[in-house]
């Protein structure tokens, strides 16, 4: 008998959701974006408490935004609620052909 690991099901999840993506994409963002304040912020004579605050800023919206991408799914339409699997009705025969003729 073959038991699923909880762990495994979070991650399958993920994949599904495309949510991978988010995370990579913030992380070289925010690098991006921290390496250009710096340079910017100490040209202009900022101190280091302005660096330390987009730092911490860019790291608490971090959470934030795994939650926004958890939630809703990148579609080619653009963001749209995630519709659990359960809750989805299959359609098929006539109605199928119904839909086709309405697009």
């Amino acid at each position: 008998m073959w038991v699923e690991c909880p762990s495994m099901s979070l991650i399958s999840e993920f994949k599904r959701r495309n949510v991978s993506r988010a995370p990579t994409a913030y992380v070289v963002t925010s690098w991006l974006i921290i390496q250009v304040v710096e340079t910017i912020f100490l040209v202009y004579g900022l101190s280091d408490n302005a660096i330390r605050m987009v730092i911490t800023l860019l790291a608490t919206a971090f959470t934030p935004t795994l939650v926004f991408f958890w939630v809703l799914e990148l579609t080619p339409k653009g963001f749209r609620r995630e519709v659990a699997d359960v809750h989805r009705i299959p359609v098929s025969g006539p109605v199928d052909k119904k839909l086709d003729r309405l697009n």
